[in-house]
């Protein structure tokens, strides 16, 4: 049997040295299709080992078993608690879209 990888994302993440900068809490992420409208739900950013800190960059990759994923129109992102989370910047790709910051 041949098996094919889906849609590859990429999804890089920084933060500022200010309050409410960093969480311990879990992140959700989903990316919007621009042709389609079809969300995919990417799961947890940081497998809620509080791993996104004050002043830094986290880049997350994600492995879907979407195969028709077109163009990145948007990116949800929310808090899975009361931990919320304030990102600086946000970027995002997949292997066939360059994304947008």
């Amino acid at each position: 049997a041949v098996a094919f990888a889906g849609t590859k994302f990429t999804l890089t993440v920084s933060t500022k040295e200010i309050g409410y900068a960093r969480t311990e809490g879990r992140i959700y992420a989903s990316a919007i299709d621009y042709c389609t409208d079809q969300e995919v739900n990417l799961g947890v950013m940081n497998g809620g080992n509080g791993n996104l800190q004050q002043g830094g960059t986290n880049v997350f990759h994600f492995d879907t078993k979407v195969y028709n994923f077109n163009k990145v129109s948007c990116v949800r992102v929310r808090a899975g608690s009361n931990d919320a989370w304030m990102p600086d910047t946000m970027s995002i790709k997949t292997d066939t879209d360059p994304g947008f910051s």
